[in-house]
């Protein structure tokens, strides 16, 4: 991706990536609620990742998504009708939707334990009319 190089995307630490190793270890309720206060922080992290990414997406695509932190990915996991039962997901993951009908697709990104970084891009052409 050609950014603006006026435009800096913050570093996410590896204390960040270390929270997910810690939550793929102790993927229980009672951990989590103890270590909530090290979620909110390494949290903040990616939200400044997002909405630099925002800024930079921005630069050459127009996106409907509002902030960093609405694009992201809650860490809660949906278990209702799952077998696997693990309350808290391993990876922080976000998506950005591009402005208008005309403009449909998006970026997706993801971090997870096993995948350094994952970026998915899907752009639909408009019809010819």
């Amino acid at each position: 991706m050609q950014v603006n190089s006026k435009i800096k995307l913050p570093i996410v630490p590896a204390s960040s990536m270390d929270f997910l190793k810690k939550i793929g270890d102790n993927n229980n309720r009672e951990w989590f609620n103890a270590h909530k206060d090290e979620f909110l922080k390494e949290q903040q992290h990616i939200v400044d990742f997002a909405d630099g990414l925002l800024l930079a997406l921005n630069v050459h695509d127009v996106i409907e998504t509002p902030s960093g932190k609405k694009s992201l990915h809650r860490i809660y996991r949906d278990t209702r009708f799952s077998k696997f039962k693990t309350p808290y997901k391993t990876n922080w993951s976000a998506n950005f939707t591009r402005a208008t009908k005309f403009r449909r697709g998006g970026y997706f990104f993801t971090w997870s334990r096993e995948i350094v970084i994952s970026v998915e891009v899907s752009r639909h052409p408009m019809p010819v009319t």
